[in-house]
């Protein structure tokens, strides 16, 4: 409830989002238990969820899969598909797992803080020719585009996130 009073909610109307959303994120089971209690993607769901409660327009998601197994990585692209579908929202994520970024729309590549690419996945693969004829993957085009140089990186995720929702305004 502390989170539906931040965004200036009813009561009625936070109760039955609550509801609603804690049946969406498949933890509606779970809603008498601590949090602590939870596993790590459970956790995620419920951080989602919550970003979720006032209804918006764009869910920015920072790297959700982050530290979770395989499986739970899978259901939370599962659940991130279900998600657009359902409540029509544009979902804004970070990743560096690049072979994740096959389930999005359209993928901005970043390098020092510059979009070096922007397009679909498809047409990003189209621009490189793979050395063996085979089909490029996301990542030889995210090599092509900013090089196999291990660098020193200033600032974290959030800094970049920022730097980034800046060109986008332009």
């Amino acid at each position: 409830m502390f989170h539906a009073e931040l965004y200036g909610m009813g009561k009625n109307l936070a109760k039955e989002r609550i509801e609603y959303l804690l049946n969406f994120i498949e933890l509606y089971n779970f809603k008498n238990k601590l949090i602590k209690f939870l596993s790590g993607g459970m956790k995620r769901r419920l951080e989602v969820g919550r970003g979720l409660l006032h209804s918006p327009a764009v869910l920015f998601l920072d790297e959700p899969t982050v530290g979770l197994d395989i499986q739970t990585r899978i259901n939370m692209w599962d659940f991130i598909d279900k998600l657009r579908d359902k409540e029509k929202i544009t979902v804004f994520l970070t990743t560096h797992y690049i072979e994740e970024a096959e389930n999005c729309d359209r993928i901005a590549i970043i390098n020092d803080g510059k979009i070096v690419a922007i397009d679909s996945p498809s047409n990003l693969k189209n621009l490189i020719k793979h050395e063996d004829g085979g089909i490029p993957t996301l990542s030889d085009v995210f090599i092509y585009m900013v090089g196999k140089e291990i660098r020193n990186e200033a600032g974290t995720s959030i800094d970049r996130m920022r730097e980034f929702s800046k060109i986008i305004k332009k």
